[in-house]
Order: structure tokens, then C-alpha cells, then sequence
């Protein structure tokens, strides 16, 4: 038996613990940026990750990189500072979204001859065939089950200008944070130029060349080197020595960043999206996101938990919750484009709420701009009915 005691009302993540991603086309046009924000405003989203630089383009004043051509609104326009005007009075957090080392995806090369596509050609990181990324078509770039035409984070001078881009917005703008995204290889089978083959090779005895195909997709079984199979074991073992220099390059862009920012401005919030599974992300693509966050190179860790199926999504919760740990927060980044999201949305927030999640990020404002109603359904207060039954008090 159980007696009714109570109906409360509730709600889910408080508006601080709120954010959402908004990409760059929003910041083409002032008149959209105004309404975006009203939109975060009234709807109690208290975090916007701004997307101020992607494919190699600025979306805010820079002395490092040329500004996009897809902005409507010519200089002195800087959507990052009308941006900001829009927020602080409101109380709005404001996080500048940078793509780290995705630098190109359209079929059609770029018009400025400032772009890094023609200045440093030989930056674009090379596949198992021998292959550049920089030669890439649109359809090599699907083919190979990847987003865009990547840098290679090995070459030192690659990692310090991504570095530098980080550097340059805090120094210049009041953000609250700078966030990583593309911080990564787009897979296992690319970091193969040359000079990092007879590199490894020095020290390995191998061209990794050679490792097999196997050795790159599969994560290795936990007792693999109790295998029978000599070649598995050795290829292998090879595979992972070699992703070892691709994850520490990963790492060492995080790191740059944290030291330097928080050399200067403490207070800014270093935050990273990333894939949700921290095991398969770091074999396959060297995003090492749990040691980031064991050794504090972040402050918030966003995985992109995208799936309208909340099994799924309570799992890849559990990932990240698991390799949470000191001060780090976990804000779990939710997709909002598939069917229904009203539904399954909302119980993807309350997974994230029951597993202690700081905060959610829903993917993203675009989908919003074509459906306000949305957030209310996600963020409404709802009745719950609350019992006292024989084993204690349960809410429905």
C-alpha cells in the first residue's frame, strides 16, 4: 500500500547549469546574434559556446587569423564583442568555441590567400597511404568517415599556433572561457608523414607503415598479450606505442593553452567537447580527454553524448562520471536534431541530473532557432506525484 503525500513540482538543471552551442552562422548577421540571445534569455540558459572560429576563419578580430568571408555585416562588425555587449548585462557566460585542428571541409578551396590551406600546405596531416589531407576532395573527406581536411597536431609549429588562436581571445576579450572542439586526429589512420614514420622507426625498429589495419580499428582485448597469436600481439603493441606520440601531441595543445591562459587570467574556464567513450576516443583518434582531466588541463569536459536512445545516453554518462574526479566539472552535451527530442531529450536530462552531472549542453541553438517551442518542453516544470509506501518515499 502506499498513500499519496505530495505533489511536487520539478524541474530539471537550474539556468547556471544551462548552456547550449551556438555555431558561427548565427554570428554572420547582428540582428541574429540580438535574437539568439533573447532566446538563451528567456529561456533560463545561462552558458553560450560561441563558435568564433572554424575552418580556418575568424568570427571575431584577429590578428592571426583572416576574417570570415561569410559575414553580412562588414567591418568593424565583431560578432565576438556585440556578443558580449548582449550578455554581461544578463548575466549570460560566454565560452569562445574554437575547432582546433579541423581546418577545411568544403569541395572548393578557400578565397583568402591568408588561409592556411595555401600559407602552410604541408601542415595538413598525412593518411596510411601516404596521402595529405590537403589533397583531400569532399568526397575522400566521407569516405574516410571524417568531418573535414585536418592539421597534424605532431608538427610543433601546428600545435603552437593553434595554441596562439586560444591565447589571442582571452587576451583580448572578456570571455568567460575558451572551448576546445576538433581537439583530435579525425582517426586511426592518419599521422603518417614521412619525417614521423623514420622517426618511430628509429626508435621502434618499424614503419608504422606496417601496422596492421586490425591493430588500428579494433581496441585491443584486455589480455592481449596473453594471445597465442605472436603478429597480433606485436602489431599490437605497435599501434599503441605509436598512438602514445599522437595522443601526447593532442595533449600537449591542451596543455599550452592551460598553462598560458591561466598564467594571465586565472579565472577563465578551459573546456573541452569531446567523443563520450574516454577509452575508444584516445585509442582511435588520441584524444586523451580523461588525462586532461586528471592532470587539470580543463576545467569542464563536454562529451558529445548525441543519441536519441537514453540507454545509450545514461551510458556514455557513466563514462564520464567515472573519469570525473577533483575540481573538474561535467557538463553532458546533448543532441537536439532527431526526431522527438522533446521526449527523449528530456529524459536525457534527467539521466544527466540523476548521475550528478554539473550541467548539460544541448546541440544545438540552430535547432532552437527553427523550433523555440522546444525549450520550454525540455526545461519545463512538470508535476511529480510523491508517495510514502513500505519502502520509503518514492516520487513518480
Amino acid at each position: 500500500m502506499k498513500v499519496l503525500i505530495a505533489l511536487a513540482i520539478m524541474s530539471v538543471f537550474p539556468p547556471e547549469q544551462r548552456a547550449m552551442w551556438v555555431v558561427a552562422n548565427t554570428f554572420r548577421d547582428s540582428a541574429e546574434v540580438r535574437k539568439m540571445v533573447e532566446f538563451a534569455h528567456k529561456n533560463g540558459i545561462k552558458i553560450i559556446f560561441a563558435q568564433i572560429a572554424r575552418s580556418g576563419y575568424a568570427y571575431y578580430d584577429s590578428d592571426i587569423l583572416p576574417r570570415s568571408e561569410a559575414l553580412k555585416v562588414p567591418e568593424p562588425y565583431d560578432p565576438l564583442a556585440h556578443l558580449l555587449s548582449l550578455t554581461k548585462p544578463l548575466g549570460i557566460q560566454v565560452h569562445a568555441w574554437i575547432n582546433a585542428v579541423a581546418w577545411w571541409s568544403v569541395e572548393s578551396p578557400p578565397e583568402s590567400s591568408n588561409h592556411i590551406y595555401y600559407t602552410h600546405p604541408e601542415w595538413f596531416v598525412v593518411d596510411d597511404d601516404g596521402r595529405s589531407m590537403h589533397s583531400y576532395s569532399r568526397q575522400d573527406i566521407r569516405n574516410a568517415g571524417t568531418e573535414a581536411r585536418f592539421l597534424d597536431p605532431m608538427i610543433p609549429e601546428v600545435r603552437k599556433f593553434i595554441a596562439s588562436i586560444y591565447i589571442e581571445v582571452a587576451r583580448k576579450y572578456d570571455v568567460d572561457g575558451v572551448h576546445f572542439d576538433f581537439i583530435r586526429y579525425p582517426g586511426p589512420k592518419f599521422g603518417y608523414a614521412d619525417w614521423e614514420r623514420q622517426f618511430y622507426e628509429s626508435q621502434h625498429g618499424l614503419d608504422p607503415m606496417f601496422i596492421s589495419d586490425a591493430a588500428k580499428i579494433y581496441t585491443p582485448k584486455w589480455n592481449i598479450m596473453r594471445s597465442k597469436d605472436l603478429y597480433e600481439r606485436w602489431m599490437t603493441y605497435h599501434y599503441l606505442r605509436w598512438n602514445w606520440y599522437r595522443r601526447q601531441a593532442v595533449t600537449e595543445i591542451v596543455k599550452m593553452v592551460h598553462d598560458s591562459i591561466k598564467s594571465f587570467k586565472p579565472n577563465v574556464i578551459i573546456s573541452a567537447a569531446v567523443f563520450p567513450n574516454p577509452a575508444s576516443t584516445a585509442f582511435a583518434r588520441g584524444q586523451d580527454w580523461r588525462t586532461w582531466v586528471e592532470q587539470g588541463y580543463v576545467d569542464w569536459v563536454c562529451p558529445m553524448a548525441y543519441t536519441p536512445y537514453p540507454k545509450l545516453f545514461e551510458r556514455y554518462t557513466q563514462y564520464a562520471m567515472g573519469v570525473k574526479t577533483g575540481k573538474v566539472k561535467v557538463f553532458m552535451g546533448i543532441g537536439i536534431w532527431f526526431k522527438n527530442a522533446e521526449y527523449y531529450g528530456r529524459q536525457e536530462l534527467e539521466i544527466a541530473e540523476k548521475y550528478g552531472a554539473d550541467g548539460v549542453v544541448l546541440f544545438s541553438y540552430n535547432v532552437f532557432h527553427d523550433n523555440p517551442e522546444l525549450a520550454t518542453k525540455l526545461f519545463a516544470r512538470r508535476k511529480k506525484r510523491v508517495y510514502i509506501g513500505r519502502f520509503g518515499i518514492h516520487a513518480y
